[in-house]
């Protein structure tokens, strides 16, 4: 067996590990990682298998070439993989369609109003989707890459420089550079603070002037079309922004009408603020994100407002 073929059964041999190991842990991804950063050819060649094939499709491409497969036994899969390895070979000559091996994949992933979602990807990559959320992965042997459809997402990504992972959000684009983030995307805008690492940002569209600047820890970015403004943030605020990841929700000094339109995002059943005082009253406190009676008993506690529910709305007033 050639060098590039005994390469390729091996990187086969680990995808294969990965399917049967039910309990598939660090310390596994951790000798994965290693192997992987061993070589160049390493990381292409696993990459290569993992973008084009899932279990299904190599069993249709081995019957394909007469070969017989048994689920039952782990040293019948390991003869799998070699033959998935002869089979790479092919495809890099022309044999088999190259364009199959190389197709990027994209995954759908969404959340519902109040709903969390974490997403592992394969390079051991750790995706948090918030409320109300919609993320489009595309991961092949060349690139990694996301589109925040809507929503905000905490992105914990395995730093590869020779594979830099970007998000896109309509005209603008982050990339990492070896980073944990988080990305917001409202109507018109873009919201990125960095918790670690350092990560690029894009905006712009064509025809536009473009903008691009470098975010630290600790740095939130607003993008527009037009501009990209970038303020300081201490750990604390950073923390507290984040705490969606834990169900709740962090409020200093916040007026009464933001902490009810937050509180929005995260529930079926609507806030409105009724008046221009009501809604300039300060709150601070934490809540759990679902918790909107906790709201009410603080505006009727704290500021003696009412509440009234109204066709499935909750009207907050003096």
């Amino acid at each position: 067996m050639t060098a590039a073929r005994d390469i390729d059964a091996q990187a086969a041999d680990w995808l294969i590990d990965q399917e049967e190991h039910d309990n598939w842990g660090p310390s596994d991804q951790a000798r994965l990682d290693a192997w992987l950063d061993e070589s160049p050819a390493h990381f292409a060649a696993y990459w290569r298998l993992e973008a084009s094939w899932s279990r299904t499709e190599l069993v249709s491409d081995m019957r394909s070439f007469g070969v017989r497969i048994s689920y039952s036994s782990r040293n019948k899969w390991r003869k799998v993989a070699s033959v998935a390895a002869a089979l790479v070979v092919l495809v890099a000559l022309g044999l088999a369609g190259a364009s199959y091996f190389k197709a990027t994949r994209e995954q759908v992933f969404a959340t519902a109003v109040g709903g969390r979602k974490t997403i592992e990807l394969a390079d051991g990559s750790q995706i948090e989707l918030n409320t109300n959320t919609e993320l489009r992965v595309r991961v092949s042997s060349e690139s990694r890459s996301a589109t925040l459809v809507k929503g905000e997402a905490f992105f914990d990504i395995h730093h590869d420089s020779r594979h830099p992972f970007a998000v896109i959000a309509g005209d603008h684009r982050v990339t990492d550079l070896g980073t944990k983030f988080l990305i917001r995307k409202d109507l018109g805008r873009l919201t990125v603070m960095l918790q670690e690492g350092r990560a690029q940002i894009e905006s712009g569209s064509q025809g536009r002037q473009q903008h691009t600047a470098i975010l630290r820890p600790g740095d939130e970015a607003i993008a527009t079309a037009n501009a990209i403004s970038i303020e300081h943030r201490t750990q604390k605020r950073i923390a507290n922004e984040l705490s969606w990841r834990h169900g709740v929700l962090v409020f200093n000094d916040m007026t009464l009408s933001d902490v009810a339109r937050e509180f929005n995002r995260y529930n079926a059943e609507k806030i409105i603020i009724s008046g221009e005082a009501a809604g300039k009253l300060k709150i601070s406190g934490t809540m759990p994100s679902n918790d909107i009676e906790e709201l009410i008993r603080m505006a009727q506690n704290f500021f003696g407002l009412r509440a009234q529910r109204r066709q499935g709305q909750i009207v907050i007033s003096h």
